[in-house]
């Protein structure tokens, strides 16, 4: 899909965490001076880490970047694992 390795389902997943993550963001507007605040910031970037992460999965690694192929498995690698620590910081919370 548009010249790149990104399936089509991922392109949905990506269009609905942006979707999900400019709702979180104006949530964040109304509950800023609540308690809610806190809650409503991690679940924010919970969202911004799925964008980044299938965005990051479905464009790397590809040939067609002046960056080596290794260089951007690593990347993948070091986004997924961050994102997967993240994911589990959020539920322990």
């Amino acid at each position: 899909m548009f010249k790149t390795q990104i399936y089509p389902s991922t392109f949905i997943y990506i269009l609905i965490f942006t979707i999900l993550f400019f709702v979180g963001l104006v949530k964040l507007l109304f509950v800023w001076k609540t308690n809610e605040r806190e809650y409503t910031l991690r679940y924010v970037f919970i969202w911004l880490n799925g964008i980044l992460y299938n965005t990051v999965e479905g464009l790397l690694p590809d040939n067609n970047f002046k960056i080596d192929v290794m260089s951007q498995n690593i990347f993948a690698w070091m986004i997924g694992l961050i994102v997967a620590y993240h994911f589990f910081i959020f539920l322990l919370k």
